[in-house]
């Protein structure tokens, strides 16, 4: 129901409110009231300033008096101000940034008078500009523009080290894969007789697709002349009044400050402008907006304490839901070192709790995934094998796998596979290596997170025993296992686990992995094994009901193999005899 037939007080507050202003104004010449198409409440106007009369309508929004009403032009074609969105409407002193419910529709046309009374868009020469009542943000200053360029907080740094006058190559990409946006961003620059510099903070996945050469000139110029350059002939002119003659090619290229050429523009404090040639007319240039952007992101947006995370290698094996969205916020804290093992291939019914899309549907998860973190941050190394551990595979080149995530600081297994575990677990415990582990229960009722810490934690074999031992005391409720993450309750209701409930396991194990990468002996975590509720259902009293189950003393129980003091002797001759020889054979 629409706000003004169920609360009529409000109204008649609205009707009388602007039958009062117009009584002791005389600006406001009539007022017609009525309802527009869409159903909502409008009034016709009549605004007379400096002898000039203004037709325009103010309407009530489905959201009033939370939200204000707003004032266009009658006739659409009419613009007036430069306080006017491009969709007519008046930009007005109160908007949904300041708008009260003590405020009414009169205000809103005291404010439209006081704007055509000041600007006069009919006075000709006597016509003013109001100036603004607002900041916009970027996103607002942005959002009419196709086509961007992106300069890099670090472009701008290398630019200001070079001396006044400076000319050389540069080589840009675009991003053409934005929907509304194409984003250019320089990568190299070449002064000349100087070294080539690169832009080290752009992701390597940017860095993959076809680039183009231009000129680029370091000037004296003030920010205000470079972001005055709107067409060649400024360009040309700005930098001849730099010092520079635009028109002379640099050496050994065809490249000058015109088109087709491309060119990059600096001023004196690294203001920066980009222009490239139309491909439907060369001699003109595509006016690019400037948007200068920081891309060090852990002076900006990270917590501290987390850049040791660049320095580590994480090995996860199982890239479906848990283990690509583990991947993926891993590499945005700042791992940039992964090998990666799977060798299932994404398909259709994959997409509804995973981190690719339907543009991935008939590859690899890992060669995917592997691209995913391309883009997400500089320098990421991704070794990737897409191969079975427990399949019929090349028997070598698994144990060659075996080696490379034995090599890793982290190992995680997101496979929920008990063959799976077996290996990764023996991995950890050979090799001293922090390993967490999770699974997510039939349903999305739940899920369990777990790691085990050398040198704090019981074998892995034994903490999963633990968990198991848990089930047998407390018996999950019957249900009907109907595939991955999904089954039926006892009463034939599905039992379907979403994206939101393998998110949240994800996140949780994602939280182990940090803490045990950063905090390795002082870890933020008092227990090792968690069971998360996410329903009221089985163990669990209530949604994120969480249950530690303690695995500390579980490590006075584990056994070792039983070894006689001749078969231990046996076996330091036998592995001395071949270091022996090993070590014999290199002299040789």
């Amino acid at each position: 129901m629409s706000w003004f037939l169920h609360d009529l007080a409000r109204a008649e507050l609205e009707r009388s409110a602007i039958e009062r202003l117009q009584s002791g104004v005389t600006w406001l010449v009539s007022v017609g009231w009525t309802i527009t198409e869409d159903g909502k409440l409008a009034a016709d106007v009549e605004i007379e300033a400096h002898e000039n009369l203004y037709h325009v309508r103010m309407i009530y929004p489905v959201a009033f008096p939370e939200a204000p009403p707003f004032v266009k032009p009658s006739n659409p074609d009419e613009h007036w101000s430069s306080h006017q969105y491009r969709n007519g409407t008046l930009c007005l002193e109160w908007g949904p940034d300041n708008w009260h419910k003590s405020l009414t529709g009169a205000q809103m046309l005291e404010s439209t008078y006081h704007l055509l009374d000041i600007e006069n868009p009919r006075g000709g020469e006597n016509a003013d500009v109001l100036p603004s009542r607002h900041s916009v943000s970027i996103g607002q200053e942005l959002r009419n523009f196709v086509f961007l360029f992106l300069a890099s907080s670090e472009l701008r740094t290398f630019l200001l080290t070079l001396p006044n006058h400076s000319i050389g190559t540069m080589e840009y990409m675009i991003n053409y894969h934005q929907n509304k946006t194409l984003a250019a961003y320089v990568t190299t620059l070449t002064p000349e007789g100087g070294d080539t510099w690169k832009d080290q903070s752009l992701p390597d996945g940017l860095l993959k697709g076809k680039s183009t050469q231009g000129i680029f000139y370091r000037t004296d110029l003030s920010p205000e002349n470079i972001r005055g350059i709107n067409t060649p002939e400024d360009l040309i002119e700005a930098i001849r009044s730099a010092g520079i003659d635009p028109l002379v090619p640099l050496p050994n290229t065809e490249l000058t400050a015109s088109p087709p050429s491309s060119v990059l523009i600096a001023g004196a404090d690294g203001t920066t402008k980009l222009f490239f040639p139309r491909s439907s007319e060369p001699t003109q240039y595509y006016n690019l907006k400037t948007f200068d952007i920081s891309t060090d992101i852990h002076k900006t947006r990270m917590p501290g304490g987390i850049e040791a995370l660049g320095e580590k290698k994480v090995g996860i094996v199982g890239l479906g839901s848990i283990g690509s969205k583990m991947s993926v916020s891993l590499a945005r804290t700042g791992v940039k070192d992964f090998v990666l093992c799977d060798d299932d291939v994404f398909q259709p019914g994959n997409v509804c709790r995973h981190s690719l899309d339907w543009r991935n549907v008939g590859e690899h998860k890992v060669h995917a995934i592997a691209q995913t973190l391309s883009y997400i941050a500089p320098s990421i190394n991704v070794e990737t094998f897409d191969v079975n551990l427990t399949g019929q595979e090349s028997t070598s080149y698994v144990s060659k796998i075996q080696d490379r995530l034995g090599a890793c600081d982290l190992l995680i297994d997101s496979t929920a596979n008990a063959d799976i575990f077996n290996i990764i677990s023996a991995l950890a415990v050979t090799r001293s290596i922090p390993m967490v582990w999770m699974e997510v229960f039939v349903g999305g009722v739940g899920g369990l997170v777990a790691r085990y810490s050398p040198n704090h934690d019981p074998d892995p074999k034994i903490m999963r025993q633990a968990y198991l031992q848990f089930s047998e005391d407390n018996p999950f409720p019957d249900t009907v296992n109907a595939g991955e993450y999904a089954g039926e309750d006892t009463d034939g209701q599905p039992m379907v686990a979403t994206d939101a409930d393998v998110s949240i396991i994800a996140d949780h194990a994602t939280h182990f992995v940090i803490d045990s990468l950063l905090h390795p002996e002082n870890s933020e975590f008092p227990f090792s094994l968690y069971l998360v509720g996410l329903r009221k259902y089985w163990v669990f009293k209530a949604p994120f009901h969480t249950i530690q189950i303690p695995t500390e003393p579980l490590k006075k129980t584990e056994v070792m193999v039983p070894s006689s003091p001749e078969m231990t002797e046996s076996g330091r001759k036998f592995i001395l005899g071949i270091l022996e020889k090993t070590d014999s054979d290199k002299d040789s």
